[in-house]
């Protein structure tokens, strides 16, 4: 599986693995539904969840990002843009936008009809993700470290040192802390504002590609 993603209630995920994404119930293990892409085009690299997760995102190899009506499994339409890989970052609290970024360095938000202007950060990206306010995005960056941006401004805010490579970071559900995963199997748990490492926890063999808080933000 390539990436996985907690339903707003914490009882299923969504995950992605090849051509399909599956629906998954936690409390019995049994898969409840399938999304399925063209296998002979797209395999399906990342995936995202609206706040209140009716809607999902998907980004496939072909650099576009798929929108999807959770309850019927129907695709509501796609994005097109990107001419390198791109990642999803989630949506803003209102359900408007959406985040892309692309190796090139450059980062797309996006609404159903008109594309807002892009940011550009200086470092390739190869994922990111909003805030729960949809006000801040936190992205690795080229290196060691991942980075806090403000949206508004532009202004990267805080830089967050590692020890390795970040491959994921992601904020918890209020948005005050942050969890970076890295290529030495580490991960590790920041303060938004001061950029103090919190925690940092060991017990992977191999690189972290993935983490994601639970609901409550009291799981990773």
């Amino acid at each position: 599986y390539r990436a996985a993603v907690f339903g707003p209630d914490g009882t299923w995920i969504l995950a992605a693995h090849g051509d399909r994404c599956s629906f998954w119930d936690l409390g019995t293990g049994r898969r409840i539904r399938t999304l399925s892409g063209d296998p002979s085009v797209r395999i399906i690299q990342a995936v995202g969840l609206s706040r209140e997760g009716s809607v999902a995102y998907t980004v496939s190899s072909d650099h576009v990002v798929g929108v999807w009506e959770v309850a019927s499994g129907e695709l509501v339409c796609e994005l097109k843009g990107h001419g390198s890989m791109t990642r999803p970052l989630g949506v803003d609290p209102e359900g408007r936008h959406i985040v892309t970024t692309d190796e090139r360095g450059s980062l797309r938000i996006w609404s159903i009809a008109p594309v807002l202007p892009s940011v550009r950060t200086g470092h390739p990206l190869t994922t990111a993700r909003l805030g729960p306010h949809g006000r801040r995005m936190v992205c690795p960056l080229e290196g060691e470290s991942a980075a806090v941006y403000d949206l508004a401004s532009g202004e990267r805010e805080v830089v967050l040192p590692h020890e390795s490579k970040v491959l994921r970071a992601v904020f918890s559900p209020g948005g005050e802390r942050i969890a970076t995963s890295a290529k030495d199997g580490s991960v590790c748990v920041w303060d938004r504002d001061s950029g103090e490492r919190l925690a940092t926890l060991h017990g992977h063999s191999a690189r972290v590609w993935s983490a994601e808080f639970s609901p409550d933000g009291r799981r990773l």
